[in-house]
């Protein structure tokens, strides 16, 4: 029995366009990679207030949450460019269209890759909240 839901997302979505979404997520992913190396850059820096209560403990969570993350960061990339060799298939016109469960496994790793670069979207806000209540006001004698 076929699944309608998946022919008519066949019917939206030719390999091309899932392609072209891909690198978009691609591109997403690079830039939390830069954004994870500055966050941590951030938290191992001397810029805030050294009498902040439970700084050290505070600080030492949010680490651990962006190794955490950076784990899932490459979980995501492994499964992408395995996706994206299916879609290359695709492209060269190997039935693609044929194989509902490769529609499915988009469908999967689309919100995969959302639910990433939402948990990553509140990480980085929830730090970048507190650290900006603690920064360093004053500029260090040099």
């Amino acid at each position: 029995m076929k699944d309608d839901r998946i022919t008519d997302l066949a019917k939206v979505l030719a390999p091309e366009e899932m392609h072209l979404e891909l690198q978009k997520y691609r591109s997403s992913i690079y830039f939390i990679t830069d954004e994870l190396a500055f966050i941590e850059k951030l938290l191992h820096s001397y810029v805030f207030e050294p009498d902040t209560p439970n700084l050290f403990e505070r600080l030492q969570k949010y680490i651990a949450s962006l190794e955490k993350l950076k784990q899932q960061k490459k979980t995501i990339n492994k499964y992408l460019c395995g996706y994206e060799c299916k879609i290359g298939g695709a492209i060269e016109g190997k039935g693609f269209q044929s194989d509902p469960e490769l529609y499915k496994d988009y469908n999967t790793m689309k919100s995969k890759i959302s639910d990433f670069i939402d948990r990553h979207q509140k990480l980085k806000a929830e730090i970048f909240n507190y650290a900006g209540g603690i920064l360093k006001k004053h500029r260090p004698d040099t």
